[in-house]
């Protein structure tokens, strides 16, 4: 008995759910977002800041260094 109580404490141990992987919303893709990413809230929709700065970079231009 304490052979399988020491199996299975070490299984619940290996196989903990990491609470950052839990999905807290979607982009406006879709795609899932975590806990501790960083977004814009632009029209009621979470955009990533890359997305962001892509979007940007192909409509307005890159920045340029004055």
């Amino acid at each position: 008995m304490k052979n399988e109580l020491s199996s299975l404490d070490q299984y619940l141990t290996n196989h903990k759910t990491d609470c950052s992987t839990e999905i807290k919303a979607f982009d406006w893709q879709g795609e899932p977002l975590y806990s501790g990413e960083t977004v814009y809230s632009i029209d009621n929709e979470y955009v990533r800041e890359d997305d962001l700065k892509a979007f940007i970079e192909s409509s307005v231009g890159k920045p340029v260094e004055i």
